[in-house]
């Protein structure tokens, strides 16, 4: 599915499944540029650890790892000189010619809340998002929800994404189903990767009338 060349540029999300489908084994990229969706975060755990999968990625498959400096989610009085510093200009320019992304697809915010996001990030405009791609959330029907972070986050755009041939996005569990289902109507993922199950819970969940 990944059929890249070099000076191709491949895009990696974030997320334990995103994890879990690089160390199981990317196919070989040389010289393919792998850049990451966002900034840093503010997050402890490795797989919120968005340079290192860029990192990492690049590593199994032979790439060329690019990196973003600078916080996912910065004030916004410091927002512009990050964006004006020019490492991270060269890999946010990347987002504009994307050839393939591998993402996560974000479970319900109401389940995702409690473990993915401190106190101090929770946004009540955000408690019916069926889920997010690159944290923009997004509804069942998929609308993308203008939350607090939405416009002003250091990650690529929604538009960046739908403007992408190949945005795999990767789920797994019937929590995700409303998730997948929002993600492919907000036309911010082309492919999905899933296991069994999932899939057949997708499909009844297509077959039942609206």
């Amino acid at each position: 599915m990944l059929n890249l060349r070099a000076g191709n540029v491949l895009m990696i999300g974030w997320g334990r499944t995103v994890s879990a489908v690089i160390e199981a084994g990317l196919p070989p990229m040389p010289g393919v540029l792998v850049v990451p969706s966002t900034g840093g975060m503010q997050q402890h755990a490795q797989h919120f650890q968005s340079n290192e999968f860029s990192r990492r990625a690049a590593e199994v498959s032979g790439g060329v790892p690019h990196f973003i400096h600078a916080p996912y989610l910065p004030d916004p009085e410091v927002l512009d000189l990050f964006l004006a510093d020019s490492s991270v200009q060269t890999s946010v320019g990347l987002w504009n010619r994307i050839d393939a992304a591998v993402v996560g697809i974000g479970q319900p915010y109401g389940l995702e809340r409690p473990s993915a996001m401190p106190p101090s990030q929770v946004d009540l405009d955000l408690e019916d998002a069926a889920g997010d791609v690159v944290r923009h959330y997004f509804t069942a029907d998929g609308h993308i929800l203008d939350w607090r972070g939405e416009g002003r986050m250091i990650a690529v755009s929604a538009r960046q994404l739908r403007a992408t041939r190949l945005v795999i996005g990767l789920a797994i569990g019937d929590a995700k189903i409303p998730s997948i289902l929002g993600a492919a109507r907000a036309k911010l993922v082309t492919a999905l990767v899933t296991d069994t199950r999932t899939a057949e819970s997708l499909l009844d969940a297509l077959a039942r009338p609206v």
